[in-house]
Formats: C-alpha cells, structure tokens, sequence
C-alpha cells in the first residue's frame, strides 16, 4: 500500500474526517470533472533521496499536501483541523514499511475566484522501507 493509499484508509477509518468529507471526494492527484464541495485533494509534491540506514532500513521524506476545497472558509479550517487530529505527529504502517510520523510544515487560506475557499495543510512524511534481502 502507497503513502496515499494508507492516508485514504485512515480517512475513511476515521469518523470524524469522514462525516466531514466522506472518502470519496478525497482524491490523489487532481480533481476531475465536477466535485461537490467540500472536498480535499492530496498531492505528493517532492521526495527527498532516501538515506539508507545501518539496519537495511531506507528513509526518505516526502511531501504532501491536503488540498480542501469548500464553499466557507470556516469549512475549510474544520476539515483542515480535523485532518491536523487525525496526522500530524502520526505514524501508520505502509504495504512494504513504516511512515515513521507526518510532521505539519505549512498552511495557508486562498479566496477562489469563484467565490470558493482552499486551505492547504502541507505535511512532510518520514517513510522507513525494509531493503533487507
């Protein structure tokens, strides 16, 4: 399981971000077509070269974002808070190893020009993956 597959688990998994923006209008990549807001994109930004570790072990940082799109701005800081309960400071097992903790690096609050809100909470995930033989 990707980084994005464990994060949309643990958003289903979650009540609190599920009654908020149920799963399926949390998609990677891009939106596309027309959504109903709210509704939340992540992108993976940038991934760091991973270090590998005396313990047949490497890690690498990755950035991503949380993208939530929402009629109010109070909306969109609801779901944003929520997804802050739900990752930062948080680890959570992979397919094939460890994203070790999600650490909240930046957010920040954009008008549209349709009249719509976007709050972006950036993470950096430390992801430990087994290179052992």
């Amino acid at each position: 399981m990707s980084l994005e597959a464990a994060i949309h688990e643990r958003w289903e998994s979650w009540p609190a971000l599920a009654t908020l923006v149920p799963a399926e209008r949390v998609v990677t990549g891009a939106a596309r077509g027309e959504m109903s807001l709210p509704y939340v994109v992540l992108v993976r930004e940038q991934e760091a070269t991973p270090v590998r570790t005396s313990s047949l072990t490497e890690v690498s940082e990755t950035m991503v974002r949380f993208e939530v799109r929402a009629v109010e701005l109070d909306e969109g800081k609801t779901i944003a808070q929520a997804i802050r309960e739900r990752f930062n400071r948080e680890g959570f097992a992979l397919a094939a190893g460890t994203c070790l903790v999600m650490q909240r690096s930046s957010e920040t609050e954009q008008a549209a020009s349709d009249g719509t809100w976007r709050v972006a909470v950036q993470y950096v995930a430390r992801v430990a993956i087994s290179i052992a033989s």
